[in-house]
């Protein structure tokens, strides 16, 4: 995992209940893997720079607030309609949302360089 819980929870400063910050972490970072297409294993965390390792540490707790506050797979749905209510929500067309990631979690992570299709 790129944070510990300890980094979450002190540094961090994460609401997520302390028994329950390794699970999302580990969720988190899976998600930037993806995002990243495996770069960081590939390459090595800790053979990164400090300025994208503290930006991946950074990533690994939004994304896990944000798993947390939304699920793990949050699901935006089309359309529904209950009585004379009627509710429709757009796909989101943004990279952040395609990854399954909150906009500021793919912020930083663009930041490090290491989203880019092409190296």
């Amino acid at each position: 995992m790129y944070a510990d819980t300890n980094y979450y929870l002190t540094e961090y400063g994460g609401t997520i209940p302390a028994e329950s910050v390794p699970k999302f972490l580990a969720m988190a970072c899976e998600r930037i893997d993806t995002a990243t297409f495996n770069r960081i294993p590939a390459i090595g965390f800790d053979r990164l720079t400090p300025f994208q390792q503290e930006k991946i540490k950074l990533a690994a707790c939004l994304q896990a607030d944000f798993m947390y506050e939304n699920g793990p797979e949050p699901i935006a749905a089309q359309s529904y309609s209950v009585l004379d209510i009627s509710v429709t929500v757009g796909t989101a067309n943004t990279e952040a949302a395609r990854a399954g990631m909150a906009s500021l979690v793919y912020e930083c992570l663009k930041k490090t360089g290491l989203c880019c299709r092409l190296i």
